[in-house]
């Protein structure tokens, strides 16, 4: 009776070296172990055509797909994703330089000059943000082309240890029954098993390429919603205390004038009451005189 390739219930995770089915069976439930065992019973580890036909199937579909992971990556790279990023911190480093915070406090920088900076930089910073959303809507569709791939890496790799543990299980059951010229069969294994390192292997490669693109995306994220929010933010906070810092010298100086004017108007009345009283004190003494002279008249 021939059985149908097994289809474990939960996927073999044995990924610390060899597979080695003594290892691996205990692992699995009794209804896994029965259909792995019932499909090891049907192999054929004599046959040369048969020997050479077991798995090769499964091998070949690994190529398809590695082509369209290679050509994903090769299409979008993560560094020219990033420059968009860095353009833009650049950007806000030469703004805080010029005009930043610690400037504006001690009274380097003027009103007139930090609508000039932000005016010129501005434009270049909506720029390079459009560009790095851009690059972001880019990204995750490599991420899901990539996770796509690890599913499909992840499938694969289930089914090559599949394979391997079945043939394992049939060639330890020919040992156990004397049968000899299972060299070529052990050769089949062993091949098996390298593909199976090669599936291993992909699927580190794609989880750190995944989680190199998600933090890429993150730090988009932050960039575009956190970054550029808070520097505009800041920069209308600057903008609104430097004019009102520039509206406040004014009055000042409105004020100053005023008590210059207010000084000058004082001194003149001052001066006009002085002389008044002058004339006052000249007419009184005249008006003395002339009473005395008609008295000794």
């Amino acid at each position: 009776m021939t059985h149908d390739f097994p289809q474990l219930s939960a996927p073999i995770l044995w990924e610390g070296g060899a597979l080695e089915a003594e290892a691996v069976l205990p692992t699995l439930s009794a209804q896994d172990r029965a259909g792995v065992r019932g499909f090891a019973a049907g192999i054929d580890g004599l046959d040369p055509s048969a020997v050479a036909a077991y798995g090769a199937a499964e091998q070949g579909v690994m190529e398809t797909w590695l082509d369209r992971a290679i050509k994903t990556v090769a299409d979008h790279g993560v560094a020219q994703d990033k420059r968009g990023i860095d353009r833009i911190l650049a950007a806000l480093r030469g703004f805080d330089r010029l005009c930043g915070a610690r400037r504006f406090l001690f009274g380097h920088t003027s009103f007139v000059r930090l609508r000039k900076e932000y005016g010129r930089l501005e434009p270049t910073v909506e720029i390079n943000a459009g560009e790095v959303l851009d690059q972001k809507i880019g990204l995750l569709r490599v991420s899901k082309e990539l996770e796509r791939i690890e599913t499909q890496n992840q499938a694969h790799l289930t089914r090559l240890s599949t394979y391997l543990l079945c043939g394992q299980v049939r060639l330890q059951e020919l040992r156990a029954s004397g049968t000899e010229q299972l060299v070529p069969f052990e050769r089949r294994l062993h091949d098996i098993a390298l593909s199976r390192q090669v599936a291993l292997q992909t699927k580190a490669q794609l989880m750190l390429l995944l989680d190199g693109n998600g933090r890429l995306i993150d730090t988009m994220e932050r960039t575009l919603r956190q970054t550029l929010p808070l520097w505009k933010s800041q920069v209308l906070v600057a903008l609104g205390i430097s004019a009102q810092a520039e509206q406040s010298r004014r009055v000042q100086r409105g004020h100053k004038q005023e008590r210059g004017l207010l000084r000058q108007s004082n001194a003149g009345l001052l001066e006009a009451i002085a002389g008044l009283q002058k004339q006052m004190q000249v007419t009184s003494y005249e008006l003395q005189v002339t009473r005395g002279k008609g008295v000794q008249s």
